[in-house]
């Protein structure tokens, strides 16, 4: 099974212009951990193929980053995805697991 991770890119380095970018992005294998059951546990790593283009949102990176995320949740849902963990802070991004709206 292929593995996506959506991104909010709200770091005025890394987008092109004054807003936050929202893009999604396949996921690979990278190497497996044991879980506590004993269970093996695919460890994945984002790759830079897009699944699903970058789209510029109505957020500045340096606006109201609850809005930003809210407006990136309307994006992925208006192009077929749907968020499926919660938003992770990283140093200029936020991430979250994205799949397939069915």
């Amino acid at each position: 099974m292929t593995q996506f991770v959506a991104t909010l890119a709200n770091f005025y380095h890394v987008v092109a212009g004054d807003n936050c970018h929202v893009s999604v992005n396949e996921c690979e294998i990278v190497t497996y951990d044991e879980g506590v059951d004993g269970d093996v546990i695919p460890v994945y790593e984002m790759t830079s193929t897009l699944a699903m283009d970058t789209t510029e949102t109505t957020v500045p990176t340096n606006g109201d980053i609850h809005a930003a995320l809210a407006e990136a949740d309307t994006i992925l849902r208006d192009a077929g995805w749907i968020r499926v963990s919660d938003w992770e802070a990283g140093e200029n991004s936020y991430c979250a697991d994205v799949e397939r709206d069915a």
